[in-house]
């Protein structure tokens, strides 16, 4: 049977993080904060990742990278980087979006999932999904908004239950948590996974749904 090997990519915001999955299993989870040293730090831990493993670049048969929301100068290091691997080793790009991939692990709990990511400068990237049969998740809206709009529009929301899950300030966890309406997630459990976004892209790599690498491009709300 052909191993399917995939590399995983996020440079979404402050942190860095890879992922490597193999015919569904994963087999490296890594992030950490980089500040602003995306460029510098994720080839050599890419090389250190392989190294580990005792796994060649060249067994990959495909890379994901998340296509944002983000910081503008992260994403493009994480969109080239995975580009520029397809590229040399001839192989399928995989586009999957920043909050899809954080609100994929909570889409059986709960029918509607709040996802965020901090853009900086007093922004956040937020995205509303909704959960289907079948374990799909429907995005409603994705927009660029701050904490007091944030908190508005999950005011307005018409739903019984919402789980909020990614970077969610702790001013807004104060205000929410005598809400029984909120399902609150600390932030070990709140935090996005890369062995996530690794699996989302061996399910659509398996299906052969793949993206053009000279036409994916990332999404920016807010070019902070």
């Amino acid at each position: 049977m052909a191993k399917d090997l995939i590399l995983a990519l996020d440079t979404s915001d402050r942190r860095c993080g890879l992922a490597i999955n193999r015919n569904g299993e994963n087999l490296l989870d890594l992030s950490w904060d980089s500040g602003r040293s995306h460029t510098v730090q994720l080839m050599p831990w890419l090389d250190y990742a392989f190294k580990q493993l005792r796994l060649s670049k060249e067994s990959i048969s495909a890379v994901a990278v998340t296509t944002g929301p983000g910081s503008f100068t992260a994403m493009r290091v994480g969109m080239a980087t995975a580009k520029g691997i397809c590229k040399a080793l001839g192989v399928p790009i995989i586009g999957v979006p920043t909050l899809l991939y954080a609100a994929w692990p909570y889409r059986y709990f709960c029918k509607h999932i709040v996802a965020c990511l901090v853009l900086g400068r007093g922004r956040l990237a937020a995205a509303l999904y909704a959960s289907e049969d079948g374990g799909n998740l429907s995005l409603q809206w994705c927009r660029s908004l701050s904490l007091q709009e944030l908190a508005n529009e999950l005011d307005s929301l018409p739903y019984d239950r919402v789980l909020l899950c990614g970077d969610i300030p702790v001013e807004l966890k104060e205000n929410l948590k005598d809400s029984t309406r909120y399902l609150l997630l600390s932030p070990a459990e709140s935090s996005r996974r890369l062995a996530v976004l690794a699996e989302i892209a061996w399910q659509r790599f398996r299906l052969g749904s793949v993206d053009n690498p000279a036409t994916l491009q990332a999404e920016y709300l807010d070019r902070k």
